[in-house]
This record gives structure tokens, C-alpha cells and sequence, in this order.
């Protein structure tokens, strides 16, 4: 699918879209608490529809009727003898450690773009935990054979929190502990904090749960909360906002605050606060900035689009701390920025961007949604038409996010 965007004012008020994120974590613990739970404001994703269809296949019965899913958690978790994944990171990172808890051989399936992405760093950390693993490609399908047998982990940064989050998730349902020491900075930490938050929500307890060590009791059992809603997502809000920063005036409602949002709209010389459980952002004259890559995480590529768009040159340090994921989705975004009149030069570690006026181009992201919905922001700023291609991707992040930039007055078809 392609989109064709035009330079465009927006203004306007709207609502936070939902996190794609959380409704992973969720259906993922209450699908192992026996009992029912009803998840409200759950959003239209074919990876969370993967998800679903990964918890009934362990023994989970969920059913979903618009924004809301009824689950029935299993009575007995028993791995079936082959998962399918989708097209789901999250859904693999989650339960390839479910399935490494089991005395049982399971093949683990993906389609599209998951399908191209090596396995192999993962299936080699399962491997040292104690299961077996066979991958003939380094890549899907996988098999995988429990039970992970070590206590004490450590966990390096670059495997990433999805990841992470599935062995945190696993955790209570080993007869042993688990200790997991973090090697390195981790960016993103606020989605193990999220996972950490539904596993509390569940009834289960941590002995530390600090961004350095974790540590998890074995026999605990999950409790079902009753309901539980999906929370609003910063992060894809972060889009809206990037927009308002550089083309108009955007607030959107019911987002709580975001720090590292604001410093960094803010160092380019944009408007952007919180006020009344509310967040606006809006247009001002962009100048340069000088940041650090580890700091921005996952806000990279909202700063490779205002540096682009900025005057001036300006300066990330600390390049070479990206992990795999983060680095490639820096690679897509720098070239098609390049595409449309950007400068990058890498000085050894340091990123400099020469910015000034941007002017549309055909972009292709690569399926990265995260790539394709910043690249589309950078096109609202920029002369002329840019058409995306693979827009489609966007929707396995952020159903609704061409509709609610178009409800704000940017023209795209």
C-alpha cells in the first residue's frame, strides 16, 4: 500500500492511541492465571491478534468483540507442536521462553519480515540457559526443548526488552528462582517496567526489580486482575507530537508526561509541554542541537527528522552504543532522509546532520512502522508530494495513525 503525502498545517486536539505494546504482556499473563479477565481498549493489530492465537494454543481460551477481549487463562499450560508467530516480534520474544520451559519440542513459525530476521543470538542465549535448540538457516522455524535449567542469568542489553520481558514473564512459573543481572545500558526500559507492572497486577512479586538486577521467586502462581485497560501509549503518541513540532500545533489528550519527549522537541527550538494530563507540542524555528544517542533511545528517529529539518548543524554522540534493532532502524531512516535532501556524516561515534528545507521523495521504510511513521512526519515538512512506500507496516504499530494525521488537517491519500 502507498501513501501519498503533501506538505501540510495541522492543528487540532486528539485522543492517545492505545498501546500496542502493553496488550502483549496482558493477554500473555492473564492466559497463564486461571480465571477470567476482561481487557478493555484493546487496539486492532494483526501481531496482538498473533498473540491471542499463541495464548489459545497454549491452553488459553480468548475471546475479543471489538476493543474487548474476555480471557479465560489455561487450567493446564501444555506447548503445542508447532506455534505460529505472524508477523510478530513481540509474540516470538514472549514465547520462545514459554516454550523453553517445557520438556517438549515445539516449532516456532513466522511469516513476512519476522521471517527474515536471524534468530540465531536468541536461540544461542536459550541454548546457554540449558535448552536445545535446532535452527538449520539462523532463521524461523525454530525448535525449541526445554527446560532451561541456570538461575542466574546475565542478560545482554543488545537481545533487547522484548526479550527480556518474555524470560521476566516465564519467571514465576519455574520451580527455581531467577536472577537476571543486565550487561549493559538497555534502551527502552520502560517496557520492561511495563511488564513488570502487569506481572504486579497479577499477583506476582519481585525480590528486586531494579534496571541492573532482577530477580524473580519460582512457584509463584498468576492471579487473574478481574479487568484491566490498556493504557495509552506514549510512544506512539511521540509521532503526533514530533508532528506538531514541526508542522503545526497538536495536543493529545489523556498522555501523561514525557520527559525525554520534551527536552528533545524543545532542544530544537519547538513548544512542547504537559499540562492537565494532556501534552501539546507545536511548530517553532528549528535550530540544531547537540545529543547523545544512548539519551534520545528509542526518540532517534524523532531527532533524525527535526536535525533534518533544523538549521544548522547538529551533533549525536555515542553512536556506536546502538544495539542491532536500534541501528538498523537508524540506517532506514538516515537514507530516505538523505533521499529527501538531508546531510549525515559519521565522524567515528559521532553523527553530524546538516538540516534545512526537506523535499518529498518516494521512501520506503522497510517495513519498519517506527521508521515509516517518522519519515511520514518529515514529508508533512517538506515540499512537494512524498509517497511511502509499505505504509501498511504503520498499521501493525498504529492502526489509525494516517487517519488521525489526516483528522488534523495533514493531506494524505
Amino acid at each position: 500500500m502507498e501513501r501519498l503525502i503533501r506538505r501540510s498545517i495541522i492543528a487540532g486536539k486528539i485522543r492517545a492511541p492505545a498501546s500496542v505494546a502493553a496488550p502483549h504482556r496482558i493477554l500473555f499473563a492473564c492466559s497463564v492465571a486461571v480465571g477470567q479477565t476482561v481487557v478493555s481498549n484493546l487496539p486492532p493489530s494483526p501481531n496482538i491478534d498473533a498473540t491471542i492465537s499463541a495464548c489459545n494454543a497454549f491452553g488459553a481460551d480468548i475471546v475479543t468483540e471489538g476493543t474487548v477481549a474476555d480471557v479465560f487463562g489455561a487450567e493446564e499450560i501444555f506447548p503445542p507442536p508447532i506455534l505460529a508467530c505472524g508477523a510478530s516480534n513481540t509474540t516470538l520474544k514472549l514465547f520462545i521462553s514459554l516454550c523453553s520451559l517445557f520438556d517438549k519440542e515445539v516449532e516456532l513459525s513466522g511469516s513476512g519480515q519476522l521471517g527474515k530476521k536471524p534468530i540465531e543470538p536468541y536461540v544461542g542465549y536459550l541454548e546457554r540457559l540449558g535448552a536445545t535448540c535446532f535452527t538449520p538457516s539462523g532463521f524461523l522455524p525454530v525448535r525449541i526443548k526445554g527446560p532451561i535449567s541456570v538461575e542466574q542469568m546475565v542478560y545482554p542489553s543488545q537481545l533487547g526488552t522484548q526479550f527480556l520481558s518474555g524470560l521476566l514473564l516465564c519467571a514465576p512459573l519455574r520451580m527455581d528462582d531467577t536472577e537476571i543481572g543486565i550487561e549493559g545500558q538497555m534502551p527502552g526500559w520502560e517496557y520492561v517496567g511495563q511488564t513488570i507492572g502487569v506481572m504486579k497486577k497479577c499477583g506476582i512479586s519481585f525480590s528486586s526489580e531494579g534496571s541492573d538486577f532482577l530477580y524473580v521467586q519460582g512457584g509463584q502462581e498468576y492471579a487473574p486482575p478481574g479487568e484491566i485497560e490498556v493504557p495509552p501509549s506514549s510512544y506512539l503518541s511521540s509521532f503526533l507530537l514530533l508532528a506538531g513540532a514541526v508542522a503545526g500545533r497538536i495536543e493529545v489528550e489523556g498522555m501523561p508526561p514525557d520527559p525525554a519527549l520534551e527536552k528533545l522537541l524543545t532542544s530544537f527550538g519547538a513548544e512542547a509541554h504537559s499540562r492537565n494530563g494532556n501534552f501539546l507540542s507545536s511548530a517553532g524555528s528549528l535550530s540544531s542541537a547537540s545529543l547523545s544517542a544512548p539519551e534520545l533511545g528509542r526518540l532517534l528517529p524523532h531527532a533524525l527528522v527535526l536535525a533534518s529539518l533544523a538549521a544548522g548543524e547538529t551533533s549525536i554522540k555515542n553512536m556506536g552504543s546502538l544495539g542491532r534493532s536500534e541501528g538498523a532502524r537508524m540506517r532506514i531512516v538516515m537514507r530516505e532522509l538523505s533521499k529527501m535532501g538531508a546531510s549525515f556524516t559519521d565522524k567515528g561515534g559521532e553523527l553530524l546532520v546538516k538540516g534545512g528545507r526537506l523535499a518529498g521523495a518516494e521512501i520506503n521504510a522497510e517495513g519498519n512502522a517506527a521508521a515509516a511513521m517518522a519519515l511520514s512526519v518529515a514529508a508533512l515538512a517538506a515540499g512537494g508530494q512524498a509517497k511511502i512506500i509499505g505504509a501498511e507496516c504503520v498499521s501493525d504499530s498504529y492502526h489509525g495513525f494516517f487517519r488521525d494525521l489526516a483528522s488534523l488537517g495533514a493531506i494524505i491519500r
